[in-house]
């Protein structure tokens, strides 16, 4: 690893080390900037130095992440065999992917791809700035489900921008089931913490997904950068109400 992972960045690998270690999926939510992707990055090189990369780690990202993703590959990460899947000639390099460590593609181009990837197994399934399938009926939502994956992670600075259908997504596509049918979490969390204030249901579903979701502000653990703005130490928030207590952390 050519970089010197800051403390709580040790402390998200090792999170997802451990989460692969229980063969258990989840979603890295620190805020922006503060370096999910090279987290990322270090549980892939694990992988490989682990020899448990026996295929191939898929990263879907926007479409404007790509150069993001490959220069910090190629920089931090020069050891693993980089592939991009992007522009027209991407069709060319379908046949690379069994041999590479890293495919990098975006989540337009899963829609126009997905019967072939849908051929391949991967090791490792990550969506960055998942809250791009927030729609669970969204074409890319969809398809991202029929894709074979041993892990899957997602990451994103907002696991819930507007309401709790928005979470009850992301954990649907990790762990189908998990947060039951979403009528059923309608009606069994949703509904009552958004409507009924209710505190006991926001500590239930709190304590329910905190072991699978890790997230970490900057005002939390980045005091010495630049502060933009005031930042929630809570875990989620529905402004006004209700609020979310402070999530699990290694």
């Amino acid at each position: 690893m050519k970089a010197q992972l800051r403390p709580y960045q040790q402390a998200g690998f090792e999170w997802l080390q451990h989460l692969r270690k229980l063969d258990m999926n989840g979603i890295l939510a620190d805020d922006m900037g503060l370096g999910k992707t090279l987290q990322g990055l270090a549980h892939i090189l694990k992988e490989k130095e682990s020899r448990r990369l026996t295929a191939p780690a898929l990263v879907v990202v926007p479409t404007s992440l790509v150069g993001n993703w490959l220069n910090e590959a190629l920089r931090f990460t020069p050891t693993l065999k980089a592939l991009l899947l992007h522009g027209s000639e991407r069709h060319e390099n379908f046949s690379l992917i069994p041999e590479s460590d890293l495919v990098i593609t975006t989540y337009p181009l899963i829609v126009r791809d997905s019967e072939i990837l849908k051929e391949y197994d991967f090791h490792l399934l990550i969506l960055d700035e998942a809250q791009v399938i927030k729609n669970p009926k969204s074409k890319a939502a969809q398809l991202l489900r029929t894709l074979s994956a041993k892990h899957k992670m997602c990451m994103t600075g907002t696991p819930l921008e507007n309401h709790l259908g928005e979470l009850w997504a992301l954990f649907d596509y990790l762990m189908p089931g998990f947060l039951h049918s979403q009528k059923r979490f309608n009606g069994l969390y949703r509904t009552p913490i958004e409507k009924q204030a209710n505190e006991h249901k926001q500590v239930t579903l709190n304590q329910r997904i905190s072991p699978f979701i890790l997230r970490r502000t900057k005002q939390e653990v980045a005091t010495e950068l630049p502060q933009k703005q005031k930042l929630s130490s809570e875990l989620l928030s529905i402004p006004p109400k209700p609020r979310f207590t402070k999530p699990y952390a290694r």
